[in-house]
């Protein structure tokens, strides 16, 4: 995302109440996404499943996917098939449902803290 780091940067310079808010909005919707990724990726052996994993490392830095260099490479071949296996994608379909959620996620977060504020 174009920008993102500046923008961390002023959220940095806001409210402790507005920075925790954004970042429970990205820790659900990571959790969302990371649920949809293991719910829809497909079953053979459960290892790519396993190596599904999510991580919050900021107030608007989130990673969800396939944990581990091999198993990054079978995630690849499954999400977008090879010239002999048909494209069973399920990472990009969790982190798309997700996109339009999230500019909600964040206003009800951060609301929430601002609420606080006022109380």
């Amino acid at each position: 995302m174009h920008g993102l780091k500046a923008l961390e940067k002023k959220l940095k310079e806001l409210p402790d109440e507005i920075h925790a808010g954004a970042k429970e909005a990205t820790t659900e919707s990571v959790e969302a996404v990371y649920k949809d990724m293991r719910e829809n990726v497909p079953r053979n052996s459960g290892m790519l499943r396993g190596a599904i994993g999510k991580r919050v490392s900021g107030a608007l830095r989130g990673r969800v996917g396939i944990f581990g260099r091999k198993r990054a490479w079978w995630g690849a071949l499954v999400e977008f098939g090879t010239s002999k296996t048909p494209a069973q994608p399920f990472a990009q379909p969790a982190a798309e449902a997700e996109k339009p959620r999230y500019p909600e996620r964040l206003t009800r977060h951060i609301g929430k803290h601002l609420d606080n504020l006022t109380e």
